[in-house]
């Protein structure tokens, strides 16, 4: 069968269970059970206490289980050894909207399972052994994994377990935050009460120096604070831990899936037919949807119209790209791959984009492949922020509100790369790189969009437009010149 396939562990649970309260084991259910005098539910064992419980013993132990086609495997890293839980642990589920479904034990260790299974090793679990083996720390430890082995020894991973990073939230819901509060913020004219400082911690801001949070000492300070460090400081920090992730995955070894190498020719050609596909399918999607206003149409027909010269252009960037570092890579990395923590940041989720294949998100690539999508996530962001102000913002504020999204996306970028480029691990052709990279993350997004989110369409719209416009006119002054 060549279906997809998805992980369901079942459990079975009385009224009587402690997990029951919660509600959520109701929900899940898929049938009632009957043992004797005993009556219970068969639901997804994800929803109770004793599941979580008993995977954390089992990969502890490092367990064996034979299955009819196999067996199912517990690995762990020596990290485990430190790990401790209370006799009584509170198992808490996290409501964030993924594709997989992780809970936390006694806010310590994180299980994660996946949900929707490929056949291989899995990059999630690849990439956290190497940056725990390495020492980074700026992303979850991986102490464990359960993981299923076919008979002709095809692994499949189902469960992987990792270290708890206590966190104020991830980036996206912060800078969402931080930007609401930033706009909110007293200044001379609109002389409300808001001094708060944009931070999810009230009263607090960061310090680039030494990445650890400081208290704004009074209500005068914050008032005279630039309203958007806070987010600078962050794009600094950001810049600054991915470039060092890039640089650990960078590491000579003798491991043929993480060594490092050079990019040929070949690849090149490679990547520009890759690019072209992905955009040709955007174009196409723009050029066919009928929902677009006047204003997002006659900006897809334009783009489709110059279609041929974008192709061409990507060929022009490819071939300039001869001898770019390639690694493995995030794969997917955008704000909502990061946790905020401590004036620090947290890199998560190593699985990459999640309608590319397990050999595809397991190809090493460019680093700035990283970077054009995190820059993309700017862009959303200012986008969101601009289309959820309250409708009560009095003129004084929307004119605040939009002239800070006018400054966060420009400053936050240069921030970023500044700090990205100091330790990147090859910054050759950082330019080039960076625009073919944005223009393939562009038309990915127009795909996805399309596909999922309809409504969120005008921003990777807007972007590949003002992309393409920069781009073919930047070729155009260069041939005039030679």
């Amino acid at each position: 069968h060549n279906g997809d396939r998805y992980f369901l562990p079942l459990g079975v649970y009385a009224d009587a269970d402690d997990s029951a309260a919660s509600g959520l084991p109701q929900q899940l259910a898929l049938a009632r059970v009957r043992r004797d005098r005993r009556v219970g539910m068969l639901t997804d064992a994800f929803s109770l206490d004793a599941f979580a419980l008993r995977v954390f013993e089992l990969i502890r132990e490092q367990a064996s289980i034979d299955t009819e086609d196999g067996s199912i495997v517990c690995s762990t890293t020596p990290l485990i050894e430190k790990v401790e839980l209370p006799e009584q642990c509170d198992v808490r589920r996290m409501t964030v909207e993924q594709s997989n479904s992780s809970l936390t034990i006694a806010d310590t260790v994180v299980v994660k399972v996946i949900r929707h299974l490929t056949a291989g090793i899995h990059p999630e679990l690849e990439i956290g052994r190497v940056l725990t083996a390495r020492g980074y720390t700026n992303a979850p430890t991986i102490l464990g994994d359960m993981t299923r082995i076919g008979a002709d020894g095809t692994p499949h991973t189902l469960i992987v377990l990792q270290g708890f990073i206590h966190s104020q939230g991830d980036a996206w819901r912060w800078t969402l935050d931080t930007l609401a509060r930033a706009s909110q913020q007293t200044d001379g004219v609109n002389g409300g009460a808001n001094h708060a400082t944009a931070n999810t911690v009230a009263g607090t801001s960061t310090n680039p120096g030494t990445n650890q949070i400081t208290s704004a000492e009074t209500p005068e300070m914050a008032e005279m604070a630039d309203p958007i460090i806070d987010l600078l400081q962050f794009a600094a920090t950001l810049g600054k831990r991915l470039a060092e992730l890039h640089a650990v995955l960078a590491q000579e070894c003798d491991d043929p899936d993480f060594k490092p190498e050079h990019a040929i020719e070949a690849d090149c050609e490679r990547l520009a037919q890759n690019i072209k596909q992905q955009l040709e399918r955007a174009l196409v999607l723009l050029h066919e949807n009928e929902a677009l206003d006047t204003e997002f149409f006659e900006m897809a027909d334009r783009l489709y119209q110059r279609k041929d010269a974008l192709a061409a252009l990507v060929d022009h960037l490819a071939e300039q790209a001869v001898g770019m570092l390639r690694t493995r890579i995030h794969g997917d990395f955008h704000l909502g791959q990061v946790l905020v923590a401590s004036g620090d940041v947290y890199l998560l989720d190593f699985e990459g984009e999640p309608q590319r294949s397990l050999a595809q998100r397991r190809e090493k690539n460019s680093p700035w492949r990283d970077v054009a999508g995190l820059l993309r996530s700017y862009d959303y962001a200012a986008y969101f922020s601009a289309n959820s102000a309250p409708s009560d913002l009095g003129e004084v504020a929307l004119a605040r509100r939009q002239k800070i999204l006018q400054r966060y996306v420009p400053e936050s970028r240069a921030a970023f790369l500044d700090a990205y480029a100091a330790i990147a691990p090859d910054t050759t052709a950082s330019d080039v790189l960076l625009d073919l990279f944005t223009l393939e993350k562009t038309a990915y997004e127009v795909c996805y969009e399309a596909a999922n989110r309809p409504t969120w369409l005008p921003v990777p719209l807007r972007g590949l437009s003002e992309l393409a416009d920069r781009l073919l006119k930047q070729e155009q002054q260069e041939r005039q010149e030679k």
